[in-house]
C-alpha cells in the first residue's frame, strides 16, 4: 500500500485534478500474524481488530485525496523522514528529533553520530545539496541525565546562495500528574531547539529570505501512549524577520507499529498561509529489522512535479545506513528527483555478531540458570508442603485418639471426674483445630508463592515503565522489576530478548 501527501490552500483557485495513481499490493507473507513461538504472552485476537491497519491507510489516502494543492513542501533532513515522507513529529528516540520533534530526545539514552548528504533537482532548476551532522548523547548533570542533540546543516539551494544552521535541542519528562494536580496521569515528554540561522543570497531562492543572521526556536511535544501507539506535536521554524521565508508550521502525528512488522505514520501540517498537508508512511521490519523498506509520499516541489519517496535501510549494529529516493509519479522521464544517504554510529551498541550470535548463547545461559533457580525453589516448597501434610496428619491422628478418650470418658460414673477431664480434652481439641488452621493457611500460602512465578519475554520499545503498567497498571512500580532483574537491565532499558521475572 502505498502513502500519499496530498494539500490543499486557502486560496480560492480551483483545485487542481491528482494525477494518475499507481496501486500496488504486498505480498501475503508481509501481513501474515506472528508464530505462537515469538511471542512471550499469546492470546488470540477478534478478527475485527485485523482491520485496524487497513481502515488506519484507506482513512490516511482518503484525507490526502480531499487535501489536493500544489503547495511547495519543506526540504526534508535524514533519509529515514524523507523515505517517509517527513511524516518524523510521532517518532521519538532518533537525532533527527532535533529538527522534527524535539521532545522525542527524551527517548535518546546512549551516544550516536549521524551524518547524511543530499542532492536534489527540480525541473527548470539546477542541482542543490546539503548536508548534516548530528551528535546526540545523555549528558550528566548533578547525578541526572540529560539528553542533548547539537546539530549543523549546511544547504545550497542555488547557485550563489547558501545556508547554514546550528541547532541545539533537549528533551525530558514532564511533570504533567503535578500540573494538572493527577487529572492528567499518562506519561509526557516535552522538548526544545534553538537555531541559529545564516544565510547568504537574498532572494535567489524560494529557502532564502534577506541575506543575515536570525534565530529560530522548535518546541514540542511526546506521548508514548502504550507500546504501539504514540503521539506527537510540534511547532517548528519560529524564526524571527526572514529568517525562514515559508515561515513556521504547526505538525501533529502518531505512529502506530502493527505485531512488530510493520510502522504506520501519519502527520497532518498546517503551514504558513494555511496551506495543509497530510502526510501518511509506511516501514516494514524484515528479518528481525535488520532490512527496513519504507515508502511515504513526498509532496509536490517547485515544478509542480508529484513524487514518491522510497527508501531502505540497513540496521548493522552498531552501524546503521539509511538510503531515501524520491520518484516523480507522473513519469519517469519527469526532470525532478532527490537521492540521500545517511550513516549513524551508536557508541557502545553491541556488534551485530554479538547480537545474533553471541547474545542468544548468553540468553541461553542466563535462561538454564533461572530455570535451575526455579527448580530448586520448586523442590524446597514441595518439601516444605510435605512437612505441613505430615503436621496435619499427626494432629488429624491426635484429634481422633482425643474424640475417643471422650467418648469413653462418656460412660464412666464418676460424673465430675468425667467433666473435668471433658472440659481438658475439649481444651485440646480447640488448641489442635487452631493449629490445623495455620498449617492449612500456610500451605495455601506457600502454593500462591509458588504460582505467582510469572516470566515476561522483552519485546523491541518496551521499557520497564510500559511493563510495570501492562502487570501492575502503574508505570511507576518499575522499580520491583529493576530489583528483581538487575543483571537483564542496560543503561536503564531492558535487553531485547531478556527474559524477566514479575515479581
Amino acid at each position: 500500500m502505498i502513502g500519499f501527501d496530498f494539500r490543499f490552500s486557502r486560496s480560492k483557485s480551483k483545485m487542481k485534478p491528482v494525477s494518475r495513481l499507481q496501486s500496488f499490493t504486498l505480498p501475503r507473507s508481509y501481513i501474515r500474524l506472528p508464530r505462537r513461538e515469538q511471542c512471550s504472552i499469546y492470546a488470540p485476537k477478534s478478527r475485527a481488530r485485523t482491520w485496524g491497519p487497513v481502515v488506519f491507510i484507506l482513512m490516511a489516502i482518503l484525507l490526502a485525496y480531499l487535501s489536493l494543492s500544489h503547495a511547495s513542501p519543506p526540504r526534508s533532513r535524514g533519509a529515514r523522514p524523507i523515505a517517509l515522507g517527513n511524516s518524523y513529529v510521532a517518532e521519538a528516540g532518533d537525532p533527527y528529533s532535533l529538527f522534527y520533534n524535539p521532545a522525542g530526545l527524551a527517548e535518546i539514552n546512549q551516544k550516536e553520530f549521524v551524518v547524511d548528504y543530499g542532492r536534489w533537482k527540480s525541473e527548470g532548476e539546477a542541482f542543490s545539496s546539503d548536508f548534516n551532522g548530528l551528535l546526540a548523547f545523555p549528558y550528566r548533570y548533578k547525578d541526572q541525565f540529560f539528553p542533548v542533540a547539537v546539530g549543523l546543516y549546511g544547504e545550497q539551494p542555488a547557485p550563489g546562495a547558501s545556508l547554514i544552521d546550528f541547532t541545539v535541542g533537549s528533551g525530558g519528562d514532564a511533570p504533567v500528574e503535578k500540573w494538572t494536580k493527577s487529572f492528567i496521569t499518562f506519561p509526557v515528554r516535552l522538548g526544545g531547539a534553538v537555531t541559529v540561522r545564516h544565510q547568504i543570497g537574498a532572494k535567489k531562492s524560494d529557502r532564502i529570505g534577506s541575506s543575515a543572521m536570525s534565530l529560530g526556536l522548535t518546541g514540542g511535544a511526546f506521548i508514548p501512549w502504550s507500546r504501539v501507539l504514540q503521539f506527537g506535536f510540534a511547532i517548528k521554524n519560529l524564526f524571527v524577520g526572514e529568517g525562514d521565508s515559508r515561515g513556521p508550521s504547526i505538525n501533529t502525528g502518531l505512529l502506530y507499529r502493527h505485531k512488530g512488522i510493520l510502522n504506520m505514520f501519519a502527520e497532518l501540517e498546517l503551514a504558513s498561509g494555511g496551506v495543509l498537508r497530510l502526510r501518511p508512511g509506511l516501514e516494514w521490519l524484515l528479518a528481525r529489522g535488520v532490512l527496513r523498506p519504507r515508502l511515504g509520499y513526498a509532496g509536490t516541489d517547485n515544478g509542480g512535479i508529484h513524487n514518491l519517496s522510497t527508501g531502505v535501510g540497513f540496521y548493522l549494529s552498531p552501524y546503521q545506513i539509511d538510503i531515501a529516493y524520491i520518484i516523480p509519479t507522473k513519469t519517469l522521464n519527469d526532470d525532478a528527483d532527490q537521492f540521500r544517504a545517511s550513516f549513524s554510529y551508536r557508541f557502545g551498541q553491541p556488534q551485530f555478531s554479538e547480537i545474533y550470535y553471541d547474545r542468544a548463547l548468553e540468553q541461553a545461559s542466563r535462561l538454564d540458570s533461572s530455570v535451575l533457580t526455579l527448580s530448586v525453589k520448586e523442590a524446597e516448597i514441595k518439601e516444605s508442603l510435605a512437612e505441613v501434610e505430615q503436621k496435619k496428619r499427626i494432629s488429624n491422628e491426635e484429634l481422633q485418639n482425643i474424640k475417643s478418650r471422650i467418648e469413653a470418658l462418656k460412660e464412666k460414673d464418676l460424673l465430675g471426674e468425667k467433666d473435668s477431664e471433658i472440659r481438658d480434652l475439649r481444651n485440646q481439641v480447640n488448641g489442635l483445630k487452631g493449629q490445623l488452621h495455620n498449617q492449612r493457611q500456610e500451605t495455601e500460602n506457600l502454593r500462591e508463592k509458588k504460582a505467582t512465578v510469572r516470566i515476561h519475554v522483552v519485546k523491541p520499545g518496551e521499557t520497564l515503565q510500559s511493563i510495570a503498567r501492562d502487570y501492575y497498571g502503574d508505570p511507576n512500580q518499575w522499580k520491583k522489576i529493576y530489583n528483581q532483574n538487575p543483571d537483564q537491565i542496560d543503561r536503564g532499558l531492558p535487553k531485547v530478548g531478556a527474559k524477566l521475572v514479575i515479581p
